[in-house]
């Protein structure tokens, strides 16, 4: 059985005790590695897509041209015309 010294007396407590016994203190308790693999789990759950996601800012300038002409020659395939409006962004 480990002991733990309380923050407020001093004092030694059992380490699975909640409260001190000599003054009635909370005492700090450690999170199970159960807890912390959850917290592991959530936090990879909603920022991992973060991780992976890649922005058009990586792109080179020639890549975002190109993708414009092929944007714009599928427009006028299908019947599409610009109307006096320019891109921005592109460099």
């Amino acid at each position: 059985m480990s002991q733990i010294q309380c923050s407020e007396c001093g004092e030694k407590a059992d380490s699975k005790a909640k409260i001190c016994p000599h003054c009635n203190a909370t005492l700090p308790t450690k999170m199970s590695k159960t807890t912390w693999l959850i917290i592991a789990i959530i936090i990879l759950v909603i920022g991992g897509p973060f991780i992976f996601v890649r922005s058009d800012s990586g792109r080179i300038p020639e890549e975002k041209a190109l993708l414009l002409e092929q944007v714009e020659a599928e427009n006028r395939r299908v019947g599409l015309e610009p109307k006096g409006i320019e891109p921005k962004g592109i460099e």
